[in-house]
């Protein structure tokens, strides 16, 4: 696969910027540890902007200090505000390769700043752009020798080809993800790739295959441990066992997972809660169910895909309860909402 990078570079206002770079490198490294505050990075921020650009050497200081900003503004969910950053880091590095074109620091902050373009690229729906900078990020992960970030810029071109139902290209890329990464420290990326191949086999209906993966998976985040990432692994598996029907295993994964509830991101946490209420409607607690499921519809607001499926749920549970004019009219508000997915599907296609 040959992909080539077409974008316009962004090239810095010099005569905006007066604070002296050096000044600028001792603040980044100070500030990486932070939590990303709105206060502290909207500091970080204007110093960026103010900071002297000499295009030499010193500027991968302040690239460095785009790419950190980029990742907190997609952290909070700007993600306009975060590729403008990239934008930026990138439009700082690539000019100082034609002096320093084997300076393998530039590479590795080339690799990173084009993963960052590459996520944020492949979490708007947008696959041959998000390609298009992974196999830049790629090509400098090479070229600096950094296996772990070659790995990720791997997996990610995978699950753009999951995205793009290219499943032979998916499970490749992914698999040598895998062998890339097995050779390193990076653990929690490791366990990142095995929960990818472990989703596409999924989506291709090989159950075996798949649970084999999401295994594989949760011992690698048991190894860290990484709380959401462990509940995000048994979620995995206790729905590959609600699809195959198997609903003892599911409630043993879902018990496996009820010590890590508090530490799942908002998505998981719509999961579990559906997951579990879809648990305790089989196991005819209908009144348990309900109040679960009632949870996730909260917790899902906005989001018609998980509401459509946690609204059929419910209607079962108020038919369990002999509750039939709300079950019947909860059955017609998540048909409205699949609808609405359907409705939102069409305009992203």
């Amino acid at each position: 696969m040959d992909h080539i990078v077409d974008r316009k570079s962004y090239q810095p206002n010099a005569m905006q910027r007066t604070i002296p770079l050096s000044i600028l490198f001792g603040f980044v490294l100070w500030s990486y540890p932070t939590t990303g505050h709105p206060q502290e990075l909207d500091s970080l921020i204007d110093l960026a902007n103010r900071t002297t650009v000499t295009h030499s050497i010193a500027d991968t200081g302040l690239a460095k200090l785009q790419t950190w900003l980029a990742a907190e503004r997609s952290k909070a969910g700007d993600m306009d505000s975060a590729f403008v950053h990239v934008l930026k880091a990138i439009g700082l590095l690539e000019p100082l390769l034609k002096e320093h074109a084997s300076d393998t620091n530039i590479h590795q902050l080339l690799a990173v700043a084009n993963r960052h373009g590459g996520r944020l690229r492949y979490f708007d729906s947008q696959y041959d752009e998000s390609l298009r900078y992974m196999q830049a990020a790629n090509e400098h992960a090479t070229l600096a020798n950094d296996s772990v970030e070659l790995g990720k810029s791997i997996m990610y071109m995978a699950f753009c080809f999951r995205e793009m139902n290219d499943h032979a290209q998916a499970v490749a890329y992914t698999r040598k993800a895998i062998d890339v990464l097995a050779l390193t420290d990076g653990r929690t990326e490791l366990g990142t790739a095995y929960m990818g191949m472990g989703g596409i086999y999924t989506n291709m209906e090989r159950t075996d295959s798949a649970l084999h993966y999401f295994n594989r998976a949760l011992l690698v985040f048991n190894s860290t441990g990484a709380k959401s990432q462990i509940s995000a692994a048994l979620l995995n598996i206790a729905s590959l066992f609600n699809t195959i029907g198997q609903h003892d295993s599911v409630h043993q994964y879902l018990t496996l997972a009820e010590p890590f509830a508090a530490s799942m991101s908002p998505p998981s946490q719509v999961r579990y809660r559906g997951m579990l209420g879809r648990d305790l409607v089989i196991r005819k607690e209908f009144a348990k169910g309900l109040a679960e499921l009632t949870i996730a519809e909260e917790m899902a607001e906005g989001n018609p895909a998980d509401l459509a499926e946690i609204l059929h749920v419910k209607a079962l549970a108020y038919a369990g309860l002999h509750r039939m004019p709300e079950a019947m009219a909860t059955m017609r508000s998540g048909y409205d909402a699949m609808v609405q997915d359907l409705d939102l599907e069409k305009v992203q296609a």
